[in-house]
C-alpha cells in the first residue's frame, strides 16, 4: 500500500499513513499526534509505530512528551 500526504495526516490519517507499505509526502505535509496534547494516547498504535517507520525513536519521544 502507498499513502500520498499531500496536506494534513494527524491522529487517525497519519497512523492510518503509517501503516502503508511506502509514504510520500512533500516538505510542506503537516503531520502529527494532537490528541497528546488532550491527554490522550494515541490509539491504534502510533506510539509504537511511529519510531519504527518514521521519525526514530527520540524524535518520536520528543513529539510525544512535548505535544508538537
Amino acid at each position: 500500500m502507498i499513502a500520498s500526504i499531500a496536506g494534513y495526516a494527524l491522529g487517525g490519517g497519519l497512523e492510518l499513513a503509517e501503516a502503508c507499505d511506502l509514504r510520500l509526502a512533500p516538505t510542506s505535509a503537516k503531520v502529527g499526534q494532537p490528541e497528546i496534547l488532550l491527554g490522550i494516547i494515541p490509539g491504534a498504535g502510533g506510539t509504537q509505530r511511529s519510531p519504527r517507520v518514521s521519525v526514530g525513536r527520540g524524535r518520536c519521544e520528543e513529539f510525544v512528551w512535548s505535544g508538537r
